[in-house]
């Protein structure tokens, strides 16, 4: 535990206690963000926003004034028909709202613990992880149509392929299921908690773990290919690097490139402060951002630093970095006032959204 003693004690103490068992504690929170082709939509504390791209002004904020009995963090989706924009809170209920004008058109309240993460939107239906354990699949219209129940909390959506399904969990635990009965096909336990959802590239999943590796699983039979052990724990989703390489940071401040198919470090990097968010790759540079505030440009091809910015002096950024190719990139601080920023490719500051206090 020593290597850990400069990430956030709370987090540690509640990521501990969830490794141990207990699935209604929550990972630190930080804004949701997701982007469509005008709009950002953002959870954070007790609103969802829309967000005009171009200028970071909020066309509407659900519900019109914060309400304490809400709480939000779960990037919202948009269903794939453009009718319904669907994010979970910690009072346990799935909102379903209207993207246009974030009226609430439906809900769904079975859930018996918070929603963690986004859900999965196919033109298939809906698949909402809980924090109960249990993959909630709906219709696009709300309406329940299976359930599948893990062994511990859900915190990442499932990743689709055809008719199957899979899901990571908290109970260490890779799943394949059948997206349309919920039916488990088969399961593999890597040995540590899976916050994050797998990565799936040429039937393989690459996975990451708070038992401090990265994975790499054969999609077809839940066949285990390799384990790379790292510093820290990963939070995140392996990132695709190139046509044959994997970025990944961990909670001490390494950024690791990896080679797909052995798992091999190509290169390795230390930044200032603990890496949650999956970093975001455009053209040739690895872009990652720190609890110390911080966004660090990398050489993709070698690691080197190329700069960093100051982005916030006094919140931490757990989210990872967004690129938006139009734009730039898409910072989201956490406990901040402003809890969006867009950013050119260099770091330089285009907008930055402050939720109007009413």
């Amino acid at each position: 535990m020593m290597r850990f003693r400069r990430v956030w004690i709370g987090t540690l103490v509640a990521l501990a206690l969830v490794v141990a068992g207990c699935s209604r504690i929550a990972p630190g929170s930080w804004p949701g963000v997701s982007v469509g082709p005008d709009t950002v939509w953002v959870a954070y504390q007790q609103q969802v926003f829309a967000v005009d791209k171009a200028t970071g002004v909020a066309h509407w904020a659900f519900p019109l004034q914060p309400d304490r009995k809400k709480t939000f963090f779960a990037a919202p989706q948009l269903t794939p028909d453009g009718q319904t924009l669907v994010v979970g809170g910690y009072d346990n209920v799935l909102y379903g709202l209207d993207p246009a004008t974030g009226a609430q058109k439906w809900t769904f309240t079975e859930a018996q613990d918070r929603y963690i993460g986004p859900v999965l939107a196919t033109e298939q239906g809906i698949y909402a992880p809980n924090g109960d354990g249990t993959l909630y699949a709906l219709t696009l219209q709300g309406t329940p149509r299976w359930t599948f129940t893990a062994e511990a909390a859900l915190w990442a959506p499932p990743v689709p392929e055809g008719d199957t399904l899979y899901l990571a969990s908290l109970d260490h635990h890779l799943y394949a299921l059948n997206a349309t009965t919920g039916q488990e096909q088969w399961r593999v336990n890597l040995e540590g908690a899976l916050p994050a959802a797998p990565t799936l590239l040429d039937g393989v999943l690459y996975v990451g773990e708070l038992a401090t590796e990265v994975a790499a699983v054969r999609a077809a039979d839940g066949t285990v290919l390799w384990q790379t052990p790292v510093a820290a724990w990963v939070w995140h989703s392996p990132v695709p690097l190139g046509d044959d390489q994997l970025v990944v940071g961990d909670m001490d401040g390494h950024v690791y490139a990896l080679r797909r198919d052995d798992g091999g470090i190509v290169w390795q990097t230390q930044v200032e402060g603990g890496v949650i968010g999956a970093p975001a790759v455009h053209d040739d540079t690895v872009f990652v951002t720190t609890r110390a505030g911080l966004l660090v440009a990398l050489n993709a091809s070698n690691g080197a630093v190329r700069w960093q910015r100051q982005v916030h002096q006094e919140a931490t950024i757990e989210a990872g970095p967004v690129v938006v190719p139009d734009l730039g990139l898409l910072v989201a601080p956490s406990d901040a006032g402003n809890p969006l920023l867009a950013l050119d490719f260099e770091g330089q500051p285009i907008w930055s959204f402050v939720p109007q206090k009413k």
